[in-house]
């Protein structure tokens, strides 16, 4: 459906040069505002990628991080929006952020609570937390003990859903949803055969960064069709370990009110 006349581009001019002379116009409500300043922090930001591709669609990203040689990477980018150093030493206002995400980072943490305090008070009412970490009632856990590759020198606390649930409300939150997913099939499946080979001293630490190598991208069909597949298999057995309360990972999400 349209206009059966068009008209002229200075008629058409004519009828909005009101807007000018409108205060409405000159005015941010508060809900525009919010609109058009999401603002999400990546707490524990590494090498930036999730930061990136939040930028793409449309946030405004912070983030923080201990490691000097990733700031270093991140500060042409990121400027005064990257605090190098703890959360709950960042300069950031309370009370401003949609979105703090904290992912596979909580368990690296000696103070786990005085980083989820941290991120409540940067949240604006209504903002949420988002955070991974292992679960140490899952399945892996209960199989294979310390033998899990999640069981490492760098990682300083472990959590399951009541855990979690805890930490959580101590520091503010009164809505938390737990998701539990993943299974470490081939670990699980050589400790039931009995082939399971203890970890090698050191495998829990970090690389340095001289053994790091890159693996050149994969494209093309056969690829696509191949992460098609894994992607498939994976929500497979979300579904089944998740339903079990056996997952290995937990997906937190936690709204401050």
């Amino acid at each position: 459906m349209f206009q059966p006349l068009a008209p002229s581009g200075a008629q058409l001019a004519s009828w909005y040069a009101y807007m000018g002379r409108n205060p409405a116009n000159l005015l941010v409500s508060p809900l525009l505002r919010r609109r058009l300043t999401r603002r999400l922090l990546d707490v524990g930001c590494g090498g930036g990628g999730l930061l990136r591709v939040a930028a793409s669609l449309g946030w405004t990203a912070h983030g923080t991080e201990i490691s000097a040689t990733c700031c270093a990477l991140l500060r042409p980018m990121l400027g005064e929006r990257l605090h190098e150093g703890t959360l709950a030493s960042a300069p950031f206002e309370a009370g401003t952020f949609d979105v703090a995400i904290m992912t596979e980072v909580i368990e690296h943490l000696v103070d786990p609570l005085e980083y989820a305090r941290a991120a409540h008070r940067l949240l604006a009412p209504g903002g949420a937390l988002l955070l991974t970490t292992p679960n140490i009632r899952g399945a892996s856990a209960r199989l294979l003990g310390t033998a899990w590759e999640a069981v490492g020198d760098e990682h300083l606390a472990y959590f399951d859903r009541t855990s979690m649930r805890v930490l959580l409300r101590r520091a503010g939150f009164s809505d938390v949803r737990i998701t539990l997913t993943s299974l470490d099939i081939r670990a699980v499946v050589a400790r039931l055969r009995g082939t399971l080979r203890p970890k090698p001293e050191g495998a829990s630490r970090p690389i340095p960064t001289a053994e790091v190598e890159t693996a050149p991208p994969r494209d093309g069909l056969a690829a696509r069709v191949r992460a098609g597949l894994v992607d498939h298999s994976m929500e497979m057995v979300n579904r089944v370990v998740g339903g079990l309360r056996l997952g290995d990972n937990m997906r937190v999400l936690a709204i401050k009110s």
